[in-house]
């Protein structure tokens, strides 16, 4: 574990209620430098380097960055070759490198910006529709085989797996509706959660609201439930949410 407060690379904040001390990154390649998604991980797993999302004007796509945590070796590098448009970026557990989705295409990209693709879901499946996902968080399961894909094409949802070696990529259910947000487990590489999300029809512009809001799957597609089947959410009967894994 590195000492931050000696990086120079940040400056220390210490909010006046609480007392809480934080670092911010002052360091600059873009004009806006953005955090993962919350329940997104950006640190690697040995703390050596640190992801997130960069994006400089007029542009209207993230594409990466990266810096070293040594404040004895400190570096700062921005990729804009490795932009995204279908849904957050995130880590290949256990690697130093980060993993983005383009289209209906995964990347793979390493600390020095090289890029290589890992899957690329058959245009047959799109069929001339519009894509507005590929997968929300671009999971990866603690095997390091298999990233969850939540897929969101012409108004339906489709939810598959896709092999990170082979790039195989096997679909396991369509929905009518909308599903998002899937993450795989922190200990079981079978098994995710996803989220039911509200909605505009895409023809009418009516909105739907959910009904059961996080749902457990498994990549055998021989599960899925709701975690809490007696609520019914924007019903009155519960609040929306968000959830995550935590790491136990």
């Amino acid at each position: 574990m590195f000492d931050i407060s000696k990086h120079p690379y940040f400056e220390e904040y210490i909010d006046e209620k609480s007392g809480v001390k934080s670092y911010i990154l002052k360091e600059k390649v873009a004009r806006l430098q953005l955090n993962y998604y919350f329940c997104d991980i950006g640190l690697t797993h040995d703390n050596k380097y640190l992801w997130f999302k960069c994006i400089d004007w007029p542009a209207q796509n993230h594409h990466l960055g990266v810096m070293s945590m040594d404040p004895e070796n400190p570096f700062i590098r921005k990729f804009p070759h490795a932009s995204m448009n279908m849904g957050q970026p995130n880590l290949i557990p256990g690697t130093h490198d980060a993993i983005i989705s383009i289209d209906n295409e995964v990347y793979r990209v390493d600390i020095e910006g090289n890029v290589s693709k890992i899957l690329e879901v058959d245009k047959e499946i799109i069929r001339n529709r519009k894509m507005e996902n590929l997968s929300t968080h671009l999971s990866v399961n603690c095997d390091n085989e298999l990233v969850v894909l939540d897929m969101r094409i012409g108004g339906r949802t489709y939810v598959a797996t896709g092999n990170i070696k082979t790039g195989e990529v096997k679909m396991l259910h369509k929905f009518k509706r909308r599903y998002a947000h899937a993450m795989f487990s922190p200990d079981d590489p079978k098994l995710f959660l996803m989220d039911q999300d509200w909605e505009f029809d895409m023809i009418s512009g009516e909105h739907f609201d959910m009904d059961q809001r996080v749902w457990l799957m498994n990549t055998e597609a021989t599960r899925l439930e709701p975690i809490l089947p007696g609520y019914w959410y924007m019903h009155g009967d519960s609040i929306i949410c968000h959830d995550f894994w935590s790491k136990d």
